[in-house]
């Protein structure tokens, strides 16, 4: 897992079962050679490739093909947590690990909470074919009633096209806010890492 990176994940693993091997990360995502020198046979790797937690790196090209080799060479899984991998306002959005995917070893993560409301508590993951039946067998005993009416209801918004233009609409908006014009407050500036600019407080 990175280190630092996400503590809800972090609490997961543990609770079923997992040894952690914290894995430093640096201006170009998780260190890979890192990694692979330090828990070689590792059978997971949990990672924020688009916007990492909490540094906001974006993880580099090499980085993500190096990380995609090892887990074909170990037939490994990699869980890759694309939480608003959308809003990319300094540059166009990144391939996806899961669109690099020649292996079929990605468990793409998303979730529309960030991207549309917090109280739309509604995810998605994108599996390769042999974990489909797995995995929705898996989901029909943790939870027999989902939420089918805000599936329906965001899905037809998404054929709709208005998510598309819901999406555009708030990139151009945060993008114009992360500018840190003149209006920014005293004492403050924003501090692009990677892609993702974070508030910070000026030294």
């Amino acid at each position: 897992m990175e280190d630092p990176g996400y503590p809800g994940a972090v609490f997961a693993l543990k609770a079923a079962g997992a040894r952690i091997t914290p894995v430093p990360v640096d201006q170009e995502g998780l260190e890979v050679e890192w990694g692979r020198r330090h828990a070689p046979h590792a059978k997971l790797a949990y990672v924020t490739p688009a916007n990492q937690f909490p540094l906001g790196t974006a993880m580099s090209l090499e980085r993500r093909l190096l990380l995609l080799n090892w887990a074909a060479a170990e037939g490994s899984w990699i869980i890759e947590d694309e939480y608003d991998a959308e809003f990319r306002y300094l540059a166009r959005p990144l391939a996806a690990l899961q669109s690099l995917d020649r292996y079929e070893c990605v468990v793409y993560v998303g979730t529309f909470t960030k991207m549309l409301f917090n109280s739309l508590r509604l995810g998605f993951l994108v599996l390769p074919s042999r974990l489909v039946d797995p995995f929705a067998a898996a989901r029909s005993f943790t939870d027999r009633h989902p939420p089918t009416l805000d599936q329906a209801i965001l899905a037809e918004f998404i054929l709709d096209g208005h998510f598309g233009h819901h999406v555009r609409r708030m990139r151009q908006a945060n993008a114009e806010r992360t500018s840190a014009g003149p209006g920014t407050p005293p004492g403050l500036a924003f501090k692009r890492r990677g892609w993702c600019p974070r508030l910070m407080a000026a030294a």
